[in-house]
Parts: structure tokens; sequence; C-alpha cells
């Protein structure tokens, strides 16, 4: 199945800290997906980790079926992804 956005076992870990821990996400064309929790519940880190402006510590992050990499700002780019 194609999905416009996937994420697979996300972790980030801040100064020793984990703030997010095994996230996983699949989303399809037309769906809409919020992000609900208390604040410091990790909502923008993952939001920046899609993004790629935060790196996960793991994990794996598929737009448009492209995996993210460090070079992965050119695919945003051609998918307007954060365009105005």
């Amino acid at each position: 199945m194609n999905y416009i956005l996937r994420t697979t076992n996300l972790f980030k870990i801040f100064k020793d800290k984990e703030t997010i821990t095994d996230v996983s996400m699949n989303i399809k064309k037309g769906e809409i997906y919020g992000f609900l929790g208390p604040n410091g519940a990790g909502k923008t880190t993952i939001m920046k980790m899609i993004l790629n402006l935060v790196k996960p510590n793991s994990g794996e992050i598929e737009i448009f079926s492209e995996k993210l990499t460090n070079k992965s700002y050119e695919t945003l780019k051609r998918n307007r992804v954060g365009a105005k």
C-alpha cells in the first residue's frame, strides 16, 4: 500500500533522556492525522524529524515512499513539503 507518510520505530534521545520511543504510523493520501498530548510529550520533535530538521537516533521515515536521509531535503522540496 502506498502511504504519503510512514514512520517505523522512531526513537530520539536528548541528553540521556528518551523523548520519543517506538513511534510508528502510516498515513494514506487524504487522511487527516493529529498529535495529541501534554506539553513535553514529543509532538514537535516528531514533526521536526518528519521535516528532516532533527535526526532520529533510530527508526525510519518515508515520505511518498522515499526514505529520508541526510540528502532528503531535495525530496521534501520536490514534494513541496514546508513550502509557503
